[in-house]
């Protein structure tokens, strides 16, 4: 999988001041049923995500600066089409290959040429426990196995081919509900594929406080968030300050819009 962030689209492939929320703010709906719809990232480089969902509420698109994300759920749980903006080529695909209840136990993912043939395949599996978190993930010679404390993961250890090479520790606002629509904040920073009816299980009952980031080389990596509300309790900014090594490495400034 990649680094940890789309904060730095290198990563593991795995918020807005409030009177500028409330600008973009669409017909004021109740809170459990707004949506996020864009996502503005400033600071050590700048990009926008916007989300687009249909009559039933399911997330549809994702769209990036340099590539869009479409979501299919016509043929199985969901399928996952990413393309390129500047070629509008099809660069990969998320298939589901099988599924356990209403989780997806496995995927394919299938990167793609630029002439449009195959470039690899690659299959991820998923294991769940009973109350429906997500306890492993598995791709390649890659393992991961995901610890939870009150409703919150709270580490994530990694092997490569049954050697530890790496371990995610979380900590979270206990007194912060996470209360996203769609797994911003996994995908963000807990490696997850983007999803909006928890397909890859529950999301983190809390608001993320800090990740830290520990390699078998010694070197370390990590993030500590400040969150910014609304009136309603939403996110409308959230501060992401990296670190490397003990030292602050770059900051990153998210904006939230809501539908």
């Amino acid at each position: 999988m990649k680094k940890i962030t789309t904060i730095t689209i290198a990563a593991l492939s795995l918020l807005t001041l409030f009177s500028a929320c409330k600008k973009e703010t669409v017909n004021s709906p109740e809170p459990a049923q707004r949506k996020l719809v864009k996502v503005e990232l400033t600071g050590s480089g700048t990009n926008t995500n916007s989300y687009t969902y249909n009559t039933a509420g399911r997330l549809i698109e994702r769209k990036h600066n340099s590539f869009t994300h479409q979501y299919d759920y016509s043929a199985s749980v969901f399928l996952q089409t990413t393309f390129d903006n500047s070629t509008a080529k099809k660069t990969y695909e998320v298939n589901v290959s099988s599924v356990a209840g209403e989780k997806v136990a496995g995927v394919n993912y299938i990167s793609f040429k630029t002439d449009g043939s195959i470039n690899y395949t690659e299959p991820h599996t998923f294991q769940y426990n009973s109350e429906s978190y997500l306890t492993g993930r598995s791709y390649g010679t890659y393992n991961y196995v995901n610890e939870y404390t009150a409703g919150n993961l709270t580490k994530s250890s990694g092997t490569k081919s049954g050697a530890a090479f790496s371990e995610f520790l979380y900590e979270y606002y206990t007194d912060k509900t996470n209360n996203f629509n769609i797994n911003w904040l996994e995908h963000t920073f807990q490696s997850q594929f983007l999803n909006d009816k928890e397909l890859f299980g529950k999301r983190n009952k809390n608001l993320l406080k800090k990740v830290s980031n520990l390699y078998a080389t010694g070197n370390s990596y990590g993030y500590e968030f400040t969150y910014t509300f609304d009136a309603s309790g939403y996110i409308t900014n959230c501060t992401a300050t990296e670190s490397t090594n003990g030292v602050t490495s770059a900051v990153y400034n998210y904006e939230f819009f809501y539908q």
